[in-house]
């Protein structure tokens, strides 16, 4: 049995979920003097004897949730607060049993940290209802409420997998109109410092890409394997070889000759010792991959892609790309692939085309299951994202999607170039 208990903890701990400090102690200091403030403060507890009348309704003032509150009162004794809660939303599949009971756990580990959690069921078909049913011009508008939520929200969770990998189908033209008020919203998210999670847990799928068993125990084992030591050390490599690097090259037995800048970008981890509190980061689960998002303008040449699963629009297999100067300028794939490929792009707005990562996989347990967040991680693959990379990715691409494109390079010739120097060779790390 999978221990649910321990992967929620493993997850609340690499979100460093935990109380914040109280960020309106600068607000008391601005209205009522930082002396009397810090004062208080100094104290811890106190009961009021002692203060002048205009202290003693200034405490009363504190005690109000405007400022915390900065004061609360247990039978006659009174406390400073400069801690106040996290505030967490989790949603899940509702209609999983295991992602409703993985919720509930972690919902419980929050309360024990001081933090308050709503958990917020998502419903088989939701989108597509919305879709199918609203208006054509609501598609167009900001939704009030959700910026209302993303402001008032430190860590936001899902729990789950896409139960329909189709189901976009008939659907595209309304996608692209809601495109240009998601890429804004999503552009207005990444300033609220959110700090989020996408925690992949198997569902009951109305098409699979590989056995339902494996499908369920990849997932289970990849998760396992996010908290390893042999992911770990996957990962030091790769950030090492990466640090300090202008060019990256990628080629592959197929005719893979892909080339872009990474000078002066960040060389970024996905794993439990990334997480930090203080920037708007997402952190995926299974982890395993080293990142980084490349000069946007820079790529140019080919590669050939696997695996591409774009939300909603199925699999496309064997996508074989152009960039010119970042952008995707020629495609072909296997099948209808170039078709869904194309109704992805024009579902889409913004810097939907431009390169926006290369990720490196390092998770050993990974393998191939048609869900992103899982095949991303494959150690032995990389992959190119195009797209939004603005916040945890560090990079300038605003779009209303990031898609990350896999590439298998174990046993398939593949090689990655540092500024000239093979860093992987076969899908291996070299010394």
């Amino acid at each position: 049995m999978f221990d649910l208990k321990k992967l929620a903890l493993d997850v609340c701990d690499t979100l460093k979920i935990s109380q914040k400090d109280n960020e309106n102690i600068e607000k008391a200091r601005n209205e009522f003097g930082s002396g009397f403030i810090d004062q208080l403060l100094q104290k811890k507890n106190f009961e009021l004897n002692g203060f002048l009348d205009d202290e003693l309704k200034t405490i009363e003032k504190l005690r109000h949730p405007d400022y915390g509150p900065l004061i609360y009162k247990i039978d006659n004794t009174y406390y400073t607060k400069e801690k106040v809660s996290e505030n967490i939303r989790i949603r899940y599949v509702f209609e999983s049993e295991e992602c409703f009971a993985l919720a509930k756990i972690i919902r419980e580990e929050c309360y024990r940290r001081g933090c308050t959690c709503a958990i917020i069921p998502l419903f088989e078909g939701d989108q597509k209802e919305y879709l199918s049913m609203i208006p054509e011009d609501v598609l167009f508008e900001l939704n009030p409420m959700s910026i209302a939520i993303a402001k008032n929200m430190d860590v936001s969770i899902f729990i789950g997998d896409i139960s329909d990998p189709n189901w976009s189908k008939g659907l595209e033209k309304k996608i692209s109109m809601s495109s240009h008020s998601n890429m804004i919203f999503w552009g207005i998210y990444e300033k609220f410092n959110i700090r989020g999670a996408l925690l992949a847990l198997p569902v009951e799928r109305k098409e699979t890409y590989v056995s339902k068993d494996k499908y369920r125990q990849v997932f289970y084992d990849s998760l396992l394997a996010s908290f390893s030591d042999e992911m770990r050390t996957l990962i030091d490599i790769y950030e090492k070889k990466l640090k300090d690097i202008d060019t990256i090259r990628i080629v592959a037995d197929d005719g893979t000759d892909l080339s872009f800048s990474i000078k002066d970008r960040k060389i970024l981890r996905d794993d439990k010792y990334a997480a930090t509190k203080k920037k708007s980061e997402t952190y995926n689960f299974p982890t395993g991959e080293v990142f980084v998002a490349p000069v946007e303008t820079s790529a140019n040449g080919r590669i050939i892609f696997d695996y591409v699963t774009p939300r909603g629009f199925g699999l496309i297999e064997n996508l074989d790309i152009t960039f010119k100067d970042g952008k995707v300028s020629e495609y072909t794939a296997k099948g209808d692939g170039a078709e869904k490929f194309k109704k992805f792009l024009d579902a889409n707005t913004g810097e939907k085309d431009r390169i926006a990562e290369l990720g490196i996989g390092c998770n050993p347990k990974a393998e191939f299951i048609g869900t992103t967040i899982v095949d991303e991680k494959i150690f032995g693959s990389i992959h190119i994202a195009i797209g939004f990379n603005l916040g945890s990715f560090q990079g300038k691409n605003q779009a209303s999607s990031h898609q990350d494109m896999i590439k298998i390079m174990k046993d398939r010739g593949g090689c990655l170039y540092a500024d000239g120097k093979m860093i992987m060779k076969d899908g291996m790390p070299l010394d």
